[in-house]
């Protein structure tokens, strides 16, 4: 639990919204041309969630008054329970590399070329072989 001083204004998240969004949008605007970024070599992405509750219960108020010697109002305004965790111990690995060789292109060319040549070679043969038989 950490300790949270102070009498400031608790935002909504409609608040936070209303504040950010106009800001954001400057700096895209700001950035929009500007900005000839690359695909990162390594890239660390954590999601986050967000839950809230209302603390302390009655048992920890109780303990957390005589704790911070501070009264129950005072703790449930001014108290904050923290707590950062991994939801998942497992992780994924995107690697990009082409998907065509230009050696395996050739390859396939190569090989569509002597399957149609063999198959004319065959054809002409066959065709020679009937006009044989028929005269």
């Amino acid at each position: 639990m950490v300790h949270m001083p102070g009498d400031a204004p608790f935002c909504t998240p409609e608040q936070y919204k209303e504040c950010a969004e106009p800001a954001l949008s400057l700096l895209t605007e700001k950035d929009g041309g500007f900005c000839m970024c690359t695909m990162p070599c390594n890239l660390t992405r954590y999601n986050k969630e967000l839950s809230m509750v209302k603390i302390p219960s009655k048992t920890s108020a109780k303990y957390l008054e005589k704790k911070f010697n501070k009264s129950e109002k005072y703790i449930t305004e001014n108290i904050l329970v923290l707590d950062v965790f991994f939801e998942a111990l497992n992780y994924e690995t995107i690697e990009q590399k082409k998907a065509y060789e230009v050696a395996g292109l050739l390859g396939d060319i190569g090989g569509q070329m002597g399957l149609f040549i063999g198959a004319s070679i065959l054809t002409i043969l066959e065709l020679f072989d009937y006009i044989y038989e028929v005269s």
